[in-house]
């Protein structure tokens, strides 16, 4: 199992068993992605045109559409997991491989348990976290 860390900053890590790849752990745009991802879990998903948008916003269409296909494919071979992510078109993380804090959080306020939610809280949403090339975009504005 893999836990996402978005408050204080943006990590991966293992929950057990050896840490990810550094390449992982270092790949801005590949995190940012999978953290859009999981503050949209119980959204349903998110398309894949929006995440183009948010990720690659300096990119035409049918570049971001690969980019995000190459890191899609990157994420699930470095994290050892083909069912990272699921969906095809609206795309959300599988609970059952990771799981990510700002979902424990939410569902920490929802369960009335502001205690759990205060210590899942570890400083701001994506403290310090910004895509270089994205000319502040959609990205540092979401």
């Amino acid at each position: 199992m893999l836990r996402l860390r978005t408050f204080g900053g943006l990590s991966i890590e293992q929950v057990e068993g050896p840490a990810p790849p550094a390449s992982v752990t270092s790949a801005g745009r590949r995190r940012a992605l999978l953290a859009v991802l999981a503050v949209n879990a119980d959204r349903g998903g998110v398309s894949r045109d929006r995440l183009q948008a948010l990720i690659w916003p300096e990119s035409d269409a049918e570049r971001a559409r690969h980019s995000l296909a190459q890191a899609l494919f990157s994420l699930k071979r470095e994290l050892g997991s083909e069912s990272l992510v699921l969906g095809r078109d609206e795309l959300q993380l599988n609970p059952a491989t990771i799981e990510s804090d700002v979902g424990q959080f939410r569902a920490a306020l929802s369960a009335g348990d502001r205690a759990r939610a205060v210590e899942i809280y570890t400083g701001p949403f994506l403290d310090g976290v910004y895509l270089s090339g994205s000319g502040g975009g959609d990205f540092d504005r979401w």
